[in-house]
């Protein structure tokens, strides 16, 4: 059967620098393991966006939005994958969805989600450095009030309601979403339809191929049935 996959991005544009070289090994995996259409997403801010709009949870939201409307549309079977920021985009607009409204999404897979004491020490302390260093780094433009748009990671993620598989993935060596900080998602509450998994080795952002990483990343979607 043909899936399809949306990738929600991090803070990074998409194609620039390493950022690119993250999300084509996705890409590329993605096709091999028999999906037809990967979309990586670009939200307003990035560098590559045509948009003026600067990057805030509410301007990526309303993007992912667009995204999932037409993904809906083609009336194909897709799946979704978000990295860092994304996974907190994807949980955001998971939550403007009634379970149940979105019947051709499959599974939901989120590495790298971002605690939100290391949200607020980024973007509320030190706000003016990081939106520097952000311009300058990942060529992004944040809004100036991107910390008040922020959700708590841990509200998005016990407010789940969809009966979608979704894994929460981190690596091991990840120094913003530790292990710790996923242990304590999974001590917090109980939902049957979220799981966790650690990748051994693995840092925040994943830019060569890794074999433990990929079969992480891909483990909850049916593609599995399609990798030779």
């Amino acid at each position: 059967m043909r899936r399809n996959l949306i990738i929600f991005t991090g803070l990074g544009t998409p194609d620039y620098g390493h950022f690119l070289d993250t999300y084509l090994v996705i890409k590329e995996e993605a096709l091999k393991r028999g999906y037809q259409n990967v979309q990586i997403a670009d939200w307003p801010g990035h560098g590559s966006h045509p948009s003026e709009e600067m990057l805030s949870l509410t301007t990526a939201v309303s993007a992912a939005e667009g995204y999932l409307h037409e993904f809906e549309a083609c009336q194909t079977p897709y799946d979704l994958i978000g990295t860092s920021f994304g996974s907190q985009v994807a949980l955001r607009v998971l939550g403007n969805f009634f379970p149940g409204s979105l019947p051709c999404l499959g599974s939901i897979t989120l590495w790298g989600l971002y605690p939100y004491w290391r949200t607020y020490q980024n973007f509320r302390i030190n706000l003016e450095n990081t939106m520097n260093y952000i311009l300058e780094t990942k060529q992004t433009r944040l809004h100036p009030d991107y910390f008040l748009h922020q959700v708590p990671s841990e509200l998005l993620l016990m407010n789940y309601a969809h009966e979608k598989p979704l894994m929460m993935i981190n690596g091991e060596l990840d120094r913003h979403c530790t292990p710790s900080f996923h242990a304590y998602l999974k001590a917090l509450f109980y939902n049957p339809n979220i799981s966790f998994k650690i990748v051994k080795g693995a840092p925040h952002m994943v830019r060569n191929y890794d074999r433990d990483y990929l079969d992480a990343l891909f483990s909850n979607t049916p593609s599995q049935q399609l990798t030779t």
